[in-house]
């Protein structure tokens, strides 16, 4: 109850002053958080387009590292080895 409180009470954050580099890894099938939403957490990311990703794990749902933990850790891995997000820093 106090989780569900927190989330429900919780101020959208000032996505366009963030500037960090940004991997959204999402389930196609999550309905917790829907897809319409992390389109949008992504679109307002302050990080020029070059530096921000979103990939879409077909078939999954909101557990996605149960679900798919090794395409999430392949994700993970490319994301943080990419040259555009290591010359970042």
């Amino acid at each position: 109850m106090s989780l569900c409180r927190v989330i429900s009470t919780a101020k959208v954050p000032d996505y366009e002053a963030i500037t960090v580099p940004l991997l959204l890894i999402a389930g196609s099938d999550d309905k917790t958080a829907p897809m319409e939403g992390c389109e949008e957490i992504v679109r307002r990311y302050g990080t020029s387009k070059a530096l921000k990703c979103l990939k879409v794990l077909d078939g999954v749902g909101h557990w996605h590292c149960i679900e798919a933990g090794a395409v999430v850790a392949k994700h993970i891995k490319d994301f943080v080895l990419d040259e555009s997000v290591l010359n970042s820093y």
